[in-house]
């Protein structure tokens, strides 16, 4: 479910990387925080010993999604696609798994699932919101932290050019 979730989010604007960055950010910390028996004593957070190439890994991973970033602004060279995002949700999904932080996935990966029931919506009430477009579109397409990569740019066009609509389409 979270696979399918950050497929969907990332669509053609590549929105996975920034969420997923702050989702392993926060997992990375739990790593951190879970392999130190002072601090996972002082936060009454289960202990995992060995939990530090976890951690490694994490934040090797968090550069990489920000290392993406750089090569994804406008005019964009990289595109994250489907194998990208697959991995991305795995691997997000199997580290809470390791951490033993399962019940965390819905409020880390809120983005995920709330893009996955927008599909669902619109797939059960048959209608067309947007071709193609991701779901923060429907709320003006607003950059966040001045950042909208180069999808935001490529789906200003989209809509310029009418093969995606501003508005849902009843």
């Amino acid at each position: 479910a979270v696979s399918n979730g950050a497929n969907i989010t990332d669509g053609i604007d590549g929105l996975a990387a920034g969420t997923s960055a702050v989702i392993l950010l926060t997992l990375a910390f739990f790593a951190y925080v879970s392999g130190n028996i002072i601090f996972a004593d002082y936060l009454n957070i289960m202990f995992i010993p060995d939990t530090g190439e976890t951690t490694i890994f994490t934040i090797a991973l968090v550069g990489a999604v920000i290392g993406f970033f750089w090569y994804n602004t406008y005019p964009a060279q990289v595109f994250m696609g489907d194998t990208g995002s697959l991995m991305l949700g795995g691997v997000i999904a199997v580290l809470a798994i390791i951490l033993r932080k399962e019940l965390l996935i819905p409020v880390l990966c809120g983005i995920f699932l709330v893009e996955n029931l927008s599909v669902v919506l619109q797939v059960l009430s048959q209608k067309r919101t947007i071709d193609s477009c991701a779901l923060w579109n429907l709320f003006g397409g607003k950059s966040f932290g001045g950042f909208a990569g180069a999808g935001f740019q490529i789906q200003k066009e989209k809509i310029r050019a009418g093969i995606c609509a501003e508005q849902p389409i009843v």
